[in-house]
């Protein structure tokens, strides 16, 4: 519980005090390999209906690795979490704005699986349903939680892959600077 109410204001709240952040330059840092290329829904309005996957760390990999070819950019959010859901619509605006360009987005809520319902309606409200929408199948905030996903915990957390599946960019904050590397990473051809 005191891990859940830590994150309630979430902008550079953890879920445990090991956060890395601050050694970022720009909190923008080159990051290891991952992969990406996956199909997403082909409808989109408020009234689209939303798929929302119960993933686990595997499962996410296989969304991510499934958008091979295209640059994938991965909102990890909450709806607890006022930050992410401020900047929410940004995730969806960059997806609207680059898909015929190459990006994919896929996001993955923290939300309690009680609260899938309620997730479900945040993505519908948000006009989200030509994401790839995953909810953590682990239930509970506490440290397993995002190391399970490959970071420590900040919410809401970004990361940019580019078309090679390469792990390129990730933050954990809002980036200042993400329009510009997803432009950066859809003008590079694969290969460069």
């Amino acid at each position: 519980m005191i891990g859940l109410l830590t994150l309630l204001g979430c902008s550079s709240k953890t879920f445990t005090e090991g956060s890395n952040a601050a050694t970022r330059p720009g909190n923008s840092q080159q990051a290891p390999d991952g992969k990406s290329n996956h199909a997403a829904s082909s409808k989109s309005s408020s009234s689209a209906e939303v798929k929302l996957i119960v993933a686990d760390e595997r499962q996410f990999q296989e969304v991510v690795d499934g958008h091979r070819g295209k640059v994938v950019l991965v909102d990890f959010w909450a709806t607890w979490c006022l930050t992410c859901v401020e900047h929410f619509p940004e995730t969806v605006k960059l997806h609207n704005e680059h898909a015929t360009d190459g990006l994919a987005v896929v996001t993955v809520s923290f939300d309690s699986l009680d609260e899938r319902a309620a997730v479900e309606e945040f993505l519908k409200h948000a006009e989200a349903s030509k994401l790839d929408n995953l909810l953590s199948k682990y239930d509970g905030v506490g440290t397993e939680v995002p190391k399970a996903f490959g970071f420590e915990g900040v919410l809401p957390h970004y990361r940019l892959y580019d078309r090679t599946g390469k792990l390129r960019y990730l933050w954990d904050e809002p980036p200042a600077d993400l329009k510009e590397k997803v432009a950066e990473l859809l003008a590079e051809k694969p290969g460069e």
